[in-house]
């Protein structure tokens, strides 16, 4: 009887033993646990992303949205050359019957010069092109002016920079009149007045024209918001700032003092640099280029400063 009591209380010594053994080594697991967890935090807790400055911002956000970017312009180009039947026809048909039409006119039905030239096609071919430059800058206009208004709905359901949308335009009518261009130079050709290696400054107009293009247009856009009326007076504005725009005229055939006033229009270098590279295989005007480009930065300035300040209430009006 002793023994079996003392073997109850041996079984419960041992048991005893045991629970607390396996006491100690639960909380030295759980301590290792949670240092682990600990460690674990420390490795893959996310890094603070830096943000660019608010200057490179806009172009981060371009490059984040490149493939929207890239399949709205898609779409617009297919749009505009499915519009009708025969849409890729009449890009390709308009551009050369206008310059048909002014080649007839004003070398045989009127006569005309430009620069003291006595070449009969010089004025026509000067006029073409000099009309090619201001249609992709009224063209730019006009479509930037409805960045908004026209993608309401867009603006409304989804979340991207809105930067996109003008953006996604400005590469459509580059590559439209980038198209205009190569049909127009090829019709120079065909006139024996194919361009010289200057017609690779191209480019450099074309940025230009652009930078101002860019920034009338985005002013506009944001006013067209709030004042719906503008989109009706703006292409009449326009076709009168087209008259005092050295296009269907020589700026040499022009007396002071509307000579010196025309000068200050920033389209006056833009158009006469097209005639430069593209008729007189000369150089273009590079001090009137950036004077076009400086002021184009500071319409961009002005329309970046009114859109942060009314980029809720824009959302709301539309």
């Amino acid at each position: 009887m002793n023994q079996s009591n003392d073997n109850n209380k041996s079984t419960l010594a041992s048991s005893g033993t045991a629970d607390s053994i396996s006491d100690t080594q639960l909380q030295k697991a759980l301590e290792k646990i949670q240092l682990l967890e600990q460690q674990l935090n420390l490795k893959v807790a996310p890094k603070p992303i830096s943000k660019p400055s608010p200057l490179l911002e806009p172009f981060a956000q371009l490059w984040q949205f490149r493939h929207f970017i890239s399949s709205w312009v898609y779409r617009d180009l297919i749009s505009r050359a499915v519009r009708s039947q025969h849409g890729l026809f009449w890009m390709i048909f308009s551009p050369l019957a206008m310059t048909g039409i002014y080649i007839v006119a004003f070398s045989s039905i009127m006569t005309g010069s430009i620069r003291g030239s006595t070449d009969p096609l010089i004025f026509p071919l000067s006029m073409t092109i000099a009309i090619a430059a201001w249609n992709l800058f009224s063209d730019l206009i006009l479509r930037l002016m409805a960045t908004f208004t026209a993608n309401a709905a867009l603006i409304k359901k989804l979340a991207f920079p809105r930067i996109c949308l003008p953006a996604s335009i400005i590469l459509s009518a580059w590559v439209t009149k980038l198209i205009t261009m190569l049909i127009i130079v090829a019709l120079f050709a065909l006139f024996g007045k194919l361009p010289s290696e200057h017609i690779l400054w191209f480019p450099l107009l074309l940025f230009s024209m652009s930078s101002l293009a860019i920034g009338i247009g985005m002013i506009l856009a944001i006013f067209t918001v709030f004042f719906r009326d503008l989109s009706h007076a703006i292409p009449i504005v326009l076709q009168s700032f087209f008259w005092v725009t050295p296009i269907v005229y020589p700026l040499d055939s022009l007396k002071s003092p509307l000579k010196d006033i025309i000068q200050f229009n920033p389209l006056v270098p833009i158009v006469e640099s097209y005639r430069d590279i593209f008729v007189f295989h000369q150089n273009p005007n590079f001090m009137g280029l950036l004077y076009v480009f400086l002021v184009g930065l500071v319409f961009q300035a002005i329309a970046f400063y009114l859109f942060s300040k009314a980029q809720k209430e824009i959302v709301d009006v539309l």
